[in-house]
């Protein structure tokens, strides 16, 4: 009996998780697969110096003019927490520009102050 109420609890949450996926743009803790087809074009400014498309690679691991199958709001919140965790200490300026699933394209920007110590 223990066993089948884990199993239904386990099969339960999963469910939630999915219905509540439906109410986010961000699909974190969502069995959907990637339903987003995302083309963007990202511009980062650390400090007030522009990095070119090799530094934005290298630093956040993704093409600067690139493609992904993740929710757009996925890759904004990625690319916040690195800001605020790595990046912590550096004026961080972004700039997207987005379109999913082939709808006309949209513009993202973001900026934070350093932390100072």
């Amino acid at each position: 009996m223990p066993r089948l109420f884990i199993a239904g609890a386990f099969l339960g949450a999963q469910i939630a998780l999915v219905v509540a996926s439906q109410f986010s743009e961000a699909r974190w803790f969502s069995w959907a697969p990637h339903t987003a087809q995302v083309h963007y074009q990202l511009a980062v400014e650390i400090d007030g110096t522009a990095l070119d498309a090799d530094q934005i690679r290298g630093r956040y691991g993704i093409q600067a003019d690139g493609w992904e199958a993740h929710a757009i709001q996925n890759v904004k919140d990625f690319l916040i927490q690195h800001a605020r965790t790595h990046g912590r200490h550096e004026r961080t300026a972004m700039a997207m520009r987005y379109s999913v699933n082939g709808r006309p394209y949209e513009d993202w920007t973001w900026s934070r102050e350093p932390d100072r110590p």
